[in-house]
This record gives C-alpha cells, structure tokens and sequence, in this order.
C-alpha cells in the first residue's frame, strides 16, 4: 500500500515538473529575460524535504489503516454478535411445523340405538302338588276381607284369622296365582309360613303388576295343622 502510494506521488511530481517546463518554453517564447530570472530564482529557493513528506504520508497511512481496522472489527463484530444472537433466538424459538400443528382425529363413539324398554316381567305361581283336604278338619281360617278389588290399585293386604283346634306343628302355603298378582306372606315375604301356636292369623301382602291378568280370581291358602289339610280362600277382582 506504501509503495502504490509512493509510486503515486513520484508520477504526480513528474507530471508537475512537465507542465513546469511546458510552462516555462511557453513563457521563454515570450519573454526570454523573465525565464532566466525564474530558473535562478528556482535554483535558490531550497528543495522541500521529501523524507518529512514521506514521513507525514506514512503516519497518515498508518493512522488511517489503524482506523480503517477499528472500523473493520467494530462493524464485523456486532454482525457476529447478531447472527449469533438470531441463532440462539431460533433455537429457542423453533417454529413446530405444520405436521405437529395436525391434530389427530378424536374417534367418536358410535351412536347405539336406544334399547326398547322392555315391560316388567310378570310373576306368576303355579303349585304342583298333591294335596289331601281333610273335610273332617277342626282348625280353619277366614279372611276379614274376604273379596280384594284391585282394579287400577298396585297394592292390598287382606288379614287371616286362625280358628278351631290347633295343633303344635302349622303350616301355611299360597296356591296357584295370576299372571302379574303376587301374594305372599308379610311375616316372611314368601309364599310358605309356619305361624307358632301363640300366632292367632296371618297377613297376606298383595301386588299388583302393571299388565297383569285381567279377571275375578280364587285364590286358596292350604292350611296344615298336625296331619289334617284344609283350605281357606280369599277372591281377588282386577280389571
């Protein structure tokens, strides 16, 4: 860089010197005696220093290149800084692509038609067995209520009443039912009952279902005292 700026400054003074004498041809043509006044006028002026120049040049030079530098490094650093900033920003900031933004379809359950209500089932009794009525029984039972209206009623009781000789071994059992009307012993919720000799009756709990039989039904209670079977009856209406 010196150098060019030497060679540089050798050209500038030897393209001056040219137009100098240029200059002075020019003016000799005109006026001789002016010419040779100047050339010794030049010849005692004193030559100015080019060491001091070249001196000062370098310094500049150097002074300029040592800014020239700052500058470099002052602007190539916070371009690092920055680029390596907006690494860090990305980074830490990674855009998800579109594939993680897809949501998975939520699998939804498959509408079942509504079951159709099913009507209650309806109970029913039906006693298979051999039984001996015994027509010269001493012990019997009579209903208070003897005839039972169920008609749009869900529930009824009917009380027995126990009567003539007893014996210390008894036994009550509910007969052949409807369809949907249940009766059954309120002592126990069932169909048999063994009621002790202190028990003076029974209570029989009745249910109507909804959808059950329709019509005027007998209903026997099998009565057992001892080895002797009777029968007590109670009449059930329901339509």
């Amino acid at each position: 860089m010196k150098m060019l700026k030497i060679k540089l400054f050798s050209k500038f003074i030897f393209v001056f010197l040219i137009l100098a004498l240029i200059i002075l041809m020019a003016l000799f043509i005109i006026n001789p005696k002016r010419i040779v006044r100047a050339l010794e006028d030049t010849t005692t002026t004193t030559i100015p220093d080019t060491s001091t120049t070249t001196t000062t040049e370098e310094s500049f030079n150097s002074t300029t290149n040592a800014t020239s530098t700052l500058a470099d490094n002052s602007t190539s650093t916070p371009a690092v800084s920055s680029q390596s900033s907006t690494e860090n920003l990305s980074s830490q900031t990674e855009v998800p692509s579109e594939e993680e933004f897809v949501e998975e379809p939520v699998p939804q359950p498959e509408l079942q038609p509504k079951p159709t209500p099913q009507p209650p089932l309806l109970k029913g009794r039906k006693l298979e067995k051999e039984i001996h009525i015994d027509l010269g029984a001493r012990h019997s039972c009579v209903a208070k209520n003897f005839s039972i209206n169920l008609s749009g009623v869900n529930q009824a009781t009917v009380e027995l009443k126990f009567t003539g000789m007893r014996s210390d071994s008894e036994n009550l059992e509910i007969g052949n039912l409807p369809i949907g009307i249940d009766v059954t012993f309120l002592n126990n919720g069932d169909y048999s009952w063994s009621p002790s000799k202190s028990d003076s009756g029974a209570i029989l709990q009745i249910t109507n279902q909804p959808g059950s039989q329709k019509g005027n039904f007998s209903i026997p209670i099998i009565y057992t005292s001892g080895n002797s079977t009777t029968i007590c009856q109670i009449n059930i209406i329901n339509f």
